[in-house]
């Protein structure tokens, strides 16, 4: 009548398979249950975390299934990348699920993860290799002076395309190395061609003084990437397309 066998003696790392039988009171044994695998010790090591921002922002998790039969679920670890912070339990997702969606994000931090299996011992395995994203996007690879007169300047922006792009935007400054001097010069989000390719003109200006312009990317989830580094224009005369002092 037992329905339960205790099977002690196991060594760490080593795969065994179980079938069962029943037996009858003239010794008859029947044929074999379907096979089970038993990995003995702790699970083994989640493989191929892949982190990305989905269309709706946020943050999608997915991994490859653990090849144990006693797999009972898996939990995620989040951190922020701060230098004093560390990996914490957020959620888990029970098996075969091996997708989660972390919709709690709403910073442009780099937010990092790792993910460990636990089968139904309560057996935890190491953590998996670490995968991270931020909801910022990539940073426009660069700005040049395109043309100028005593009047505009035209400045144009290579900002490749990625997924979930809104536009861009210009920014403006008169002093070097003071980001709150930065002035936005669109109204609205301006697109870039299928080369990448965006453009502005700045009708604004005045003779004699020495302009500092950079671009950004803006994402659909409304965060703005780093700005890329600066170029300078000194109308009508002078360093009209020089790069920007180192630190600015």
């Amino acid at each position: 009548t037992g329905l339960t066998y205790h099977d002690s003696g196991l060594f760490e790392g080593n795969i065994y398979y179980y079938v069962a039988t029943s037996t009858g009171e003239c010794g008859r044994e029947s044929g074999h249950s379907n096979q089970i695998q038993f990995l003995a010790g702790k699970p083994k090591t989640p493989e191929h975390l892949v982190v990305h921002v989905d269309d709706s922002c946020n943050i999608t998790l997915n991994w490859m299934p653990n090849p144990e039969e006693d797999i009972l679920k898996y939990r995620i670890y989040h951190k922020p990348d701060t230098s004093n912070s560390s990996f914490q339990a957020i959620d888990s997702v029970f098996s075969p699920e091996t997708t989660y969606v972390d919709t709690s994000r709403s910073d442009s931090l780099w937010h990092c993860y790792i993910i460990v299996a636990i089968d139904t011992t309560n057996l935890e395995s190491d953590g998996s290799a670490l995968a991270g994203v931020s909801l910022r996007p990539p940073a426009p690879e660069n700005i040049v002076i395109a043309s100028f007169t005593d009047t505009s300047v035209t400045l144009r922006g290579y900002a490749p395309l990625f997924e979930n792009s809104a536009g861009c935007n210009f920014y403006r400054s008169l002093v070097t190395r003071e980001y709150d001097n930065l002035v936005s010069q669109n109204d609205t989000l301006l697109i870039p061609d299928m080369d990448g390719f965006v453009e502005y003109t700045d009708f604004n200006i005045s003779a004699g003084i020495t302009y500092y312009y950079t671009v950004t990317n803006v994402n659909g989830c409304g965060f703005e990437s780093e700005r890329c580094a600066c170029k300078k224009s000194t109308p009508p005369g002078g360093s009209r397309a020089e790069d920007c002092p180192d630190g600015w």
